[in-house]
């Protein structure tokens, strides 16, 4: 593996270098572990036609040499780069400032038309708040305990 490494070093820093910061992602994240995730369809895709990663059940890559490649080459602060920038365009940040100001406009509405309802509704809101940490202590509780013997 190292000697077929070495032989195609250049090789593989060019193809790497090629990559989308997408690319590089999920091609640290097969190479770290072999888990990925699916629904990124697109990405997967344009690896398995560049012939970098191969769908055999589970994604893995063209080869051992080049996943040790990634994993000497690839600093984890890069990787940890390499990260944020794909995470930076989730679903949930795409849809959060357009839902909280749904929420917020629904809530000035009501409570300029509906004041009774706004204050039952207060009511609600504060009640469920509180009731948050019994919530969670209650679910706690539930925790396996380890056996004695």
């Amino acid at each position: 593996i190292l000697k077929i490494q070495s032989l195609t070093n250049f090789y593989y820093y060019s193809i790497w270098k090629s990559c989308t910061a997408e690319e590089k992602y999920l091609l640290y994240d097969i190479a770290q572990d072999g888990i990925v995730n699916t629904r990124n369809i697109k990405v997967i895709s344009s690896l398995i036609n560049k012939g970098l990663v191969i769908s055999r059940g589970t994604l893995t890559l063209l080869n051992r040499s080049f996943r040790n490649f990634i994993l000497s080459t690839v600093d984890p602060s890069e990787a940890l780069s390499l990260e944020m920038q794909v995470n930076t365009s989730g679903t949930w940040k795409v849809i959060r400032v357009p839902l909280l100001m749904t929420i917020l406009a629904l809530a000035i509405f009501l409570f300029y038309t509906q004041q009774s309802l706004f204050k039952n509704m207060m009511t609600v809101v504060v009640a469920i708040a509180g009731a948050i940490p019994l919530i969670v202590k209650i679910l706690g509780s539930f925790k396996s305990q380890p056996k004695s013997e």
